[in-house]
């Protein structure tokens, strides 16, 4: 198992090596963190020395734009130089052990700008650290930067950002890496950070993850504090992973999963090591296919990458039942009508008057509307404007109230497959397989459209992950059940 697992990194690092020819980066940039840790733990090298590594990529990193703002150089190697100390005394280490992470900016950490990729936040610096980024702080992360985004995490190809948009580059031609947490997904591609947090709303870091061969798991609803994560969609937003290896995702997990009492959606939990037994033998699980999943948008090559990843599962001794979920034809309407509206609700607080960017006006009034028109960009503002058009009283019951049912419909559906006795759910990530190069979708309702597969699994509040086996396959678990959604995603990434 070993000598497989192994074999499968050295084949997954080179196939991502091939799909960024035009990386800066080093091809030893490209492990995965565990074998960091290892290197860390064994002297190959330290903290300081990654620290220079990287930020020499994200320096010569001409093309991406991957990071808004990388931390002041001093400030690194000082962090990295006590974490060496702290190694070579012998003293205990965190679960990090002195490794490079790069977060989302959408993610709270003092003392830095967070800017969500707005106008309206650009010079707001943070005066307090979000909870998982603390979490990392204390586990012996080193966060180098803070990564790019679609505006407050509203896009689905990373192109809503006052700072420009990031990009693949394949062929010298740009290329979306999906979003709204492409930033993130193209710094662990690229070897800009080891591993990067990031958001996932409606599939915001599973899509980034899909179009860039990596691994995007987005934890259950409430497992992981959304305590100093901007708003979006605050009954769906979920700080998720980006990473080269299920395995590394699994160790962030361990990390940055917990109660956390500053947050009123946190759950409860066993402690669970989500690294333990991640390589364990799956015969007998039993994977269901959706039905309703398999659309006439589907390319052949697609259906071929499904099909491909049953017989994988088949080949692993796992049982392949179908199973229906009806309302999947709903869940992108009610996702987009629910998300808006508690985006209008979320983003109304930027108002120029207390903190973020500020126009002036004759009136209070003219100073709102100054403000929110010069400081949102056009998808911010259009969805804002969905959303309060269904919260108003006369459209409320017709759009709302018909989504929170959809919603309620949909989490029960996928909460009787799985006390059924289904393990985990196969599918793919999109409907778009590759990458869509710059300027290919201009209309905003086709690309909402790539979220088809992903926003059930928050409308229902259960894990889901993207694994890098063709163009991106996605596997759905039961509330709670991350530890078996790891298990049973490592054997189809053995075989990518």
């Amino acid at each position: 198992m070993l000598l497989k697992t192994l074999k499968r990194h050295k084949n997954h690092l080179k196939r991502l090596r091939s799909q960024y020819p035009y990386s800066t980066s080093s091809t030893n940039s490209l492990k995965p963190m565990v074998h960091y840790i290892k290197d860390l733990k064994q002297g190959i090298t330290t903290s300081e020395e990654l620290v220079n590594q990287y930020l020499y990529n994200i320096e010569n990193d001409q093309q991406s734009n991957a990071f808004i703002s990388v931390r002041d150089k001093q400030k690194l190697m000082n962090i990295a130089k006590d974490i060496d100390n702290k190694r070579k005394n012998g003293s205990i280490m965190g679960a990090l052990n002195g490794t490079i992470v790069a977060i989302k900016d959408n993610f709270n950490v003092k003392n830095t700008n967070t800017t969500c990729a707005s106008k309206m936040l650009q010079d707001y610096k943070s005066p307090y650290t979000a909870t998982i980024c603390q979490k990392i702080i204390e586990q012996d992360g080193i966060i180098i930067g803070k990564t790019n985004m679609d505006e407050f995490g509203m896009g689905s190809l990373n192109k809503y950002s006052h700072f420009g948009p990031t990009n693949i580059i394949k062929n010298n031609e740009k290329y979306s890496p999906g979003g709204s947490s492409g930033g993130s997904a193209v710094a662990v591609a690229t070897g800009l950070s080891s591993i990067a947090i990031g958001s996932d709303t409606g599939g915001s870091v599973r899509l980034p993850a899909a179009w860039c061969g990596i691994v995007g798991l987005k934890p259950s609803y409430g497992l992981c504090s959304r305590y100093g994560l901007v708003a979006y969609g605050s009954s769906f937003d979920t700080p998720s992973i980006l990473s080269l290896t299920v395995e590394d995702s699994a160790l962030m997990l361990n990390v940055i999963s917990g109660f956390d009492k500053y947050d009123s959606t946190s759950v409860e939990t066993e402690n669970v090591d989500y690294s333990e037994g991640i390589h364990d033998d799956i015969s007998g699980t039993i994977i269901g296919i959706p039905k309703e999943f398999n659309i006439s948008e589907l390319s052949k090559e697609q259906i071929q990458t499904w099909e491909k990843s049953i017989e994988v599962y088949k080949s692993a001794g796992a049982k392949i039942v179908e199973v229906s979920l009806p309302n999947t034809s709903n869940a992108l309407a009610a996702y987009y009508i629910l998300t808006t509206a508690e985006a209008s609700s979320n983003l109304s607080r930027y108002d120029g008057m207390r903190y973020g960017h500020r126009v002036e006006g004759k009136s209070v009034a003219d100073a709102y509307t100054n403000t929110r028109g010069d400081g949102f960009g056009a998808e911010v503002k259009r969805r804002i404007l969905t959303g309060t058009y269904v919260l108003q009283q006369s459209t409320y019951k017709d759009f709302y109230q018909q989504a929170m049912k959809i919603r309620r419909l949909i989490k029960n559906e996928y909460n009787q497959i799985f006390n059924d006795g289904v393990d985990a759910i196969l599918c793919p990530v999109s409907c778009f397989q590759n990458a869509l190069k710059d300027g290919e979708i201009v209309d905003p309702v086709g690309e909402y459209v790539t979220d088809c597969f992903t926003v059930p699994a928050n409308l229902a509040g259960i894990p889901a992950v993207s694994v890098p086996f063709g163009g991106g396959m996605q596997l759905m678990g039961g509330y709670m059940q991350e530890k078996k959604l790891l298990n049973i995603a490592s054997k189809l990434e053995i075989n990518s």
